[in-house]
């Protein structure tokens, strides 16, 4: 049964004497409970679409500590974003604060979240995309260096290293970037746990284990590395031009951030960064692997409006449209967050239902991307869907296309990731021709949304 075209009621404040509401569905039977646990937990994504074709846009998971209530739509992630003090990012965010920490953006909430938001802003802002490009086609370039005609390479693994390097050398500089060998090892150990089901989290965090205790030293090490780079830009608060020295010490005067607000901004931003963009650069390679002519079309533009080996910059990215729009749409089907998640600080009542106070809260860009109310044909890759000048073309409001959040809350340097993204395209494009060899690329992961086996392709080609 499909519920793509249920219509909400208004959503409003609960009261007391509104106490009878139809109990919010979802799987409560032995067997249904098991068959939708092994689903979420293989894949997130998938696991709530499922949810959402049986159950509707309001519905429920597991209960006690672990009970989670979807709310799946663009209303629902109107409703969310429009009544932000009724609920709290921290609650919704618990499994990753062992490694983001209590102050990161993601993970916090209130005054100080808006504080360290504003700080953080102007050093993510357009004018400093171009500095950011630049690293990405060092790191980028120096991937496809390594790659041979008649290799096997995977695709998302190897570009995970590019955006991770790129990542740490343009915000943080060269001492930071130096230390990332060991950095990946460490960041992957945690990830590790961080990325499983929340009840598999629970337990971990519950129990002495040898994973959390890996995950406990993982971090220990990332922190002594991270908090020494912190104390000698505050001996030498000049000494680079990058976010970390527009953090410590802000160019307008305001008082910077605390050692630990550094670090939690530091180690957040690199795994938020490095993996959602990682992410959705593996997607977007899938995705012109596998439509028909994409990859040609794409090509045939970057010929035509970047001729030449010049590195890009962003005005040059902004004339490759075509590429725009293909980015859009891989960023539509694959969102790298596919996850809003928020605990509720009151009960409040959305499309009938009440949902009771302390409960986890989860929306859905997954979900809200594939509804067919809403993109035509919503399955399939299709790049022209954004073309202003094709018959029908609306463009989509920020409630239903959402691929770095919504509100207040959408993603600071979200202009730096498409950046990137497209940046790294570009020299994979002009370097070289790849077969995809994978025949069932599925997602999976909670924190970004990966391929779960990776994207193994074969190398046809590639220039120096």
């Amino acid at each position: 049964m499909r519920h793509g075209t249920t219509r909400y009621r208004s959503a409003r404040p609960y009261h007391r004497e509104e106490n009878r509401r139809r109990k919010i569905p979802g799987p409560s039977d032995p067997v249904s409970l098991a068959r939708f646990a092994y689903r979420l937990d293989r894949s997130p994504a998938t696991g709530i679409w499922d949810m959402y074709r049986t159950y509707g846009p309001v519905c429920a998971f597991g209960s006690g500590p672990i009970r989670t209530v979807f709310l799946l739509g663009p209303e629902a992630n109107r409703y969310l974003a429009q009544h932000t003090d009724n609920f709290s990012w921290r609650g919704g965010y618990e499994i990753l604060l062992p490694l983001a920490g209590e102050t990161a953006l993601l993970a916090s909430d209130g005054e100080g979240h808006h504080r360290r938001r504003r700080l953080v802003e102007p050093a993510l802002h357009r004018d400093r995309v171009d500095g950011c490009i630049a690293h990405m086609v060092r790191h980028t370039d120096a991937v496809l260096d390594a790659w041979r005609p008649g290799q096997t390479v995977d695709v998302y693994r190897e570009f995970r290293t590019a955006v991770r390097r790129a990542t740490i050398s343009s915000f943080f500089g060269p001492r930071l970037a130096a230390a990332d060998a060991e950095l990946e090892r460490d960041l992957r150990t945690a990830m590790r746990v961080l990325n499983s089901s929340l009840p598999v989290h629970k337990i971990l965090r519950a129990v002495p284990n040898p994973a959390w205790r890996g995950l406990t030293n993982a971090v220990a090490r990332v922190d002594g590395r991270v908090l020494a780079e912190i104390a000698h830009r505050r001996a030498a608060p000049d000494h680079e031009d990058d976010l970390l020295t527009l953090l410590v010490s802000p160019p307008d005067g305001r008082k910077g951030l605390s050692d630990r607000e550094l670090r939690d901004m530091i180690v957040s931003l690199i795994v938020a960064s490095y993996d959602t963009t990682s992410a959705a650069i593996g997607w977007s390679v899938h995705s012109l692997l596998t439509a028909p002519d994409v990859w040609a079309t794409a090509r045939a533009e970057l010929d035509r409006e970047l001729p030449g080996d010049r590195p890009p910059t962003a005005a040059g990215l902004d004339r490759l449209r075509y590429l725009d729009w293909s980015v859009s749409e891989a960023l539509r089907l694959y969102p790298p967050v596919m996850v809003g998640a928020r605990r509720a600080l009151a009960a409040f009542e959305f499309g009938g239902h009440r949902v009771p106070a302390g409960s986890l809260v989860v929306t859905s860009q997954y979900v809200t991307h594939r509804l067919p109310e809403l993109w035509p044909e919503p399955h399939r890759f299709r790049p022209e869907r954004w073309d202003p000048g094709q018959p029908g073309y609306r463009r989509p409001d920020p409630y239903s296309y959402l691929p770095f959040g919504a509100g207040f809350r959408r993603c600071p340097g979200s202009s730096v990731a498409r950046a990137n993204i497209k940046a790294a395209l570009v020299q994979l494009l002009r370097r070289t021709r790849l077969t995809l060899t994978a025949t069932d690329v599925r997602p999976a992961g909670l924190s970004a949304m990966y391929p779960r086996h990776g994207l193994p392709a074969r190398v046809d080609r590639v220039r120096a």
